[in-house]
């Protein structure tokens, strides 16, 4: 068996965003409330992964460090309703997808030679692309009060995973077209 290393990232983050994903589904079927726990499992699943992308790049840590605070503080909010805080928290989010989305295509498009780690991870920056989307999604939902057909405006996470259906559908469907 070959041994683990920096390289096998995208493999970790596949299988973390597969699991979150399950994950969001099974509590939106049995679990009233399950979503905040859904994306504090989210937001790790990112910033753990995004510790062992590069070691050498103490910046980047640095500002995903600052970004997983911020996403975190203001998700911590929104999970206790404070109803003023959506917004925030919402952009936080979006911040923080778009931020490790960005680097993980620079990883997987500057690579030296493609291999088993580059095509895990363009199937990783798909599911995230899918997950900012969603999180666009909600933010519009949150400010235009009720603008999408069949969906009812209330606190964003019980929205949460109707709203990565419909990203994924709508990816889906663009890509088909």
């Amino acid at each position: 068996m070959a041994k683990i290393s920096e390289r096998d990232n995208f493999l970790f983050l596949f299988v973390a965003l597969v699991v979150l994903l399950a994950g969001c589904a099974i509590m939106e079927q049995f679990f009233d409330t399950g979503q905040g726990i859904v994306l504090i499992g989210l937001l790790f699943c990112m910033s753990a992964s995004t510790l062992g992308i590069e070691k050498k790049r103490s910046l980047t840590r640095g500002w995903f460090g600052f970004l997983t605070v911020t996403v975190l503080i203001t998700s911590i909010a929104s999970i206790l309703q404070a109803a003023n805080l959506a917004v925030v928290s919402l952009i936080a989010l979006i911040i923080f997808i778009g931020q490790y989305l960005r680097h993980a295509t620079k990883l997987v498009l500057k690579a030296p030679r493609i291999d088993k780690n580059q095509i895990v991870g363009s199937i990783c920056i798909y599911l995230m692309m899918g997950l900012w989307f969603a999180f666009v999604q909600l933010l519009l939902l949150e400010i235009l009060d009720g603008g999408f057909n069949g969906i009812e405006h209330g606190p964003w996470l019980d929205n949460l995973s109707r709203m990565i259906y419909f990203s994924f559908i709508t990816m889906t469907q663009w890509v088909m077209a």
